[in-house]
């Protein structure tokens, strides 16, 4: 299983469902994926960049990588969204997630 796989999926068995289901997941990689990928230390000046003007994230443009990376750092909680929750709550579901290293209800 990868995450277009799982998308695919997905999107098929939410779109059978009565809106407002709830689907319980585990961690696994391919269900975890973000929805838009968050600058890290791979990531060029400029992406950076743009990624802070996009959220509309005050920033200075001449300070370092590692500077706006910190600012990066401070924000990007907010903007972690897994691909999956983001669709199911886009089509009226919510998902939720077992407690990490726990499977099984």
């Amino acid at each position: 299983m990868n995450s277009e796989i799982f998308k695919e999926w997905i999107l098929d068995l939410l779109r059978g469902m009565e809106e407002r289901s709830v689907i319980v997941m585990d961690h696994a990689s391919y269900n975890s994926s973000l929805a838009e990928k968050i600058p890290s230390r791979k990531t060029n000046e400029a992406d950076i960049i743009e990624w802070l003007q996009r959220k509309n994230i005050f920033h200075i443009p001449s300070i370092t990588v590692p500077e706006l990376l910190c600012i990066v750092n401070q924000h990007k909680e907010k903007y972690k969204v897994c691909e999956f929750d983001k669709i199911a709550y886009e089509m009226r579901h919510e998902g939720i997630r077992f407690p990490r290293l726990m499977d099984c209800l």
